[in-house]
């Protein structure tokens, strides 16, 4: 086969014998209709290029049959997932897919209006997504690509994406700037907690809720802007981001859980919007905000809400009836 070619199997093929492609340069393969039945050679993809792409057809090639060719190549390949569904063009079918290797290409089809839950988890040698044209996915899975460690590129999420569920990308080391798209109302728990951006992450204006820990342990360099959008962050969402040197808030009012920017590096002034009645226990607790101002709404001050600050001083409103325990500890107010 000449170097660099694409070879295209012919529909009814049963057998693909042995090193019938090995040391071979060929560039990508496609297969229609193959019907191997456990007659794929173990080397029948031996040692081809390690940036090879296969194709299949996407109306006729089974999973099974799908399947017995990965396992055939007895090694990760680079791949293009197109045409991963049922015979009938539904129902996509992900489940053999741990093997890919390189960037996965959603394809533009119909019936793919989402990644499936744990649709590529753990699959360490995927490198990075892309989505084919205009891309009818609305919805990315739990734990779609949850532990995808080898994930460093930057990850651009169409339009039409409106739900990043659960875990999506926890534990991903994804680089570059991350903006969601447009459309999306709530970050789901986890969904990019323990990642690795290295630049800025943008938010829409459609945003109401981040969710528990989506972003915590997570890198997110320069300031993190909350669209006014956003009446919810809960519970650790940005626990332990680094990078973070100030956050700008709603205008309205924004009901912040437990330790939701907690041991979050935010600095500068920080000014909580009126109507807002309690900060809840350890939101600012270890952040490095040097100055406070408080509305006159506010009525409790939780346990460890701003201990370990770098505040110097503080005038509490005048309708406080309740400062718990701890809340400014082993900040440096002196007036």
């Amino acid at each position: 086969f000449p170097a660099n070619s694409h070879v295209e199997l012919p529909s009814g093929l049963d057998t693909l014998g042995e090193n019938i492609f090995e040391d071979t340069l060929v560039s990508s393969v496609t297969l229609y209709n193959t019907e191997p039945s456990g007659t794929v050679h173990v080397d029948a993809f031996a040692n081809m290029l390690s940036t090879a792409r296969f194709y299949f057809d996407v109306t006729s090639t089974t999973l099974a049959n799908r399947a017995s060719i990965w396992t055939a190549t007895g090694k990760p390949m680079n791949s293009m997932v197109r045409g991963f569904w049922d015979d009938d063009g539904s129902n996509p079918s992900w489940e053999h897919l741990r093997c890919v290797a390189g960037g996965v290409s959603i394809p533009v089809h119909d019936d793919v209006v989402e990644i499936p839950d744990n649709a590529f988890k753990a699959c360490t040698t995927i490198t990075g997504l892309a989505f084919e044209g205009t891309t009818k996915v609305v919805r990315i899975g739990k734990n779609a690509f949850r532990d995808t460690t080898g994930f460093t590129s930057v990850l651009t999420l169409p339009g039409s994406v409106v739900t990043i569920d659960d875990y999506a990308f926890h534990t991903s080391s994804i680089s570059g700037a991350l903006v969601i798209p447009t459309g999306t109302t709530t970050i789901y728990e986890s969904a990019f907690q323990n990642t690795r951006f290295l630049s800025s992450l943008t938010l829409p204006s459609t945003v109401t809720e981040i969710g528990i820990r989506s972003f915590k342990s997570s890198t997110i360099v320069g300031t993190l802007v909350l669209p006014n959008s956003v009446t919810t962050v809960k519970d650790f969402a940005f626990q332990l981001t680094e990078n973070i040197n100030a956050v700008t808030f709603p205008t309205g009012v924004l009901d912040m859980k437990e330790g939701a920017f907690r041991d979050c590096q935010m600095t500068g002034h920080l000014t909580i919007a009126n109507g807002t009645t309690r900060i809840q226990t350890s939101v600012f607790r270890d952040t490095k905000i040097t100055g406070l101002t408080l509305p006159d709404s506010l009525l409790q001050i939780g346990s460890n809400s701003f201990r370990d600050t770098d505040l110097t001083t503080l005038t509490l409103p005048p309708n406080i009836v309740k400062l718990d325990a701890r809340a400014f500890q082993s900040s440096n107010i002196d007036t």
